[in-house]
């Protein structure tokens, strides 16, 4: 599993609750916590308009086997500012695991 970008202590202090690191991916770290998936969008750069068209998709988005997208906001971890999509947790493993078994 990668190492997350942003560490521990700092993600959960600026939620306020414990977090368990799930994953990283191009443009972010993944954590649950509180019972969802947040995805915290620290990695490389995006365009924000390109991420605003994908948000504002997902949120429309209504099917069972899609996570649902419960909010978009920005948090401050460790100094910085980061936009964090919340999105339904499903425990288990990544997609990638499952594509490859």
């Amino acid at each position: 599993m990668s190492q997350p970008r942003l560490s521990q202590n700092d993600v959960e202090a600026a939620f306020g609750v414990s977090a368990t690191y799930l994953g990283s991916g191009t443009f972010g770290d993944t954590w649950c916590i509180n019972g969802r998936a947040e995805k915290i969008l620290c990695g490389a750069s995006f365009d924000p308009d390109r991420i605003d068209r994908e948000i504002e998709a997902l949120a429309r988005l209504g099917h069972p086997r899609v996570v649902k997208l419960f909010e978009v906001r920005r948090i401050t971890v460790a100094g910085p500012g980061y936009v964090t999509m919340s999105f339904e947790y499903v425990p288990g493993t990544d997609a990638a695991a499952t594509l490859t078994a």
